[in-house]
């Protein structure tokens, strides 16, 4: 199985990246390691990455910090967070004030790692492919602003309203938009998707 997604895992120990590398290698994504954040954040800019996972405690730059980083640089880039030192103050903290998608505890059970990161990765993509369907069936003048372009306040309000009001999962979300008339992209035998 492959999957067109690629995974950044950083962390400053080699023995801890080449496991997660040899248990993680199973799920199909693309694995990329770096052994710092300055050598991440070097490889995301020349390459895309879908999820970073990071260490919290490394040399120079704290794994918060790091993925903090991220999120202002590469805002659609998924994060996790590995630590082996958490309190509970610090993970809420990652999660509702640093945009840290999980919080995983060392020692980290590879295959609860795996599935967590596919499971993300597979909402993403449908995320993605629910708002080229909607683009898909604005009307012209949506797609438009003042000067031509469809502004950004416009597409966020889109965006937020369909994709966080939905009252089923994202499965139905996909369905549900594709049962509407005047998609290119509507297409019955086509599975919702490839991760299964």
């Amino acid at each position: 199985m492959s999957i067109n997604r690629t995974v950044l895992f950083v962390d400053d120990d080699a023995n801890v990246l080449e496991g997660l590398r040899r248990s993680l290698h199973v799920y199909g994504f693309q694995i990329r390691c770096a052994a710092s954040a300055d050598d991440a954040l070097r490889m995301m800019r020349s390459t895309p990455v879908h999820l970073v996972v990071s260490d919290q405690v490394m040399a120079g730059m704290s794994g918060i910090e790091f993925l903090h980083t991220v999120g202002r640089l590469f805002p659609d880039t998924v994060r996790f967070l590995l630590t082996g030192h958490a309190s509970v103050e610090m993970v809420v903290d990652a999660i509702n004030n640093q945009g840290i998608e999980r919080v995983y505890l060392k020692p980290c059970n590879a295959s609860d790692l795996g599935r967590g990161i596919l499971k993300v990765l597979e909402r993403q993509a449908l995320a993605n492919r629910a708002l080229r369907i909607i683009e898909e069936r604005k009307p012209p003048e949506a797609h438009r602003g003042k000067h031509g372009a469809a502004s950004e306040a416009e597409s966020a309000a889109t965006r937020e309203v369909v994709l966080t009001d939905a009252p089923f999962g994202w499965d139905t979300l996909i369905r549900r938009l594709e049962s509407l008339p005047g998609s290119s992209s509507c297409r019955e035998n086509e599975p919702v998707s490839s991760f299964h």
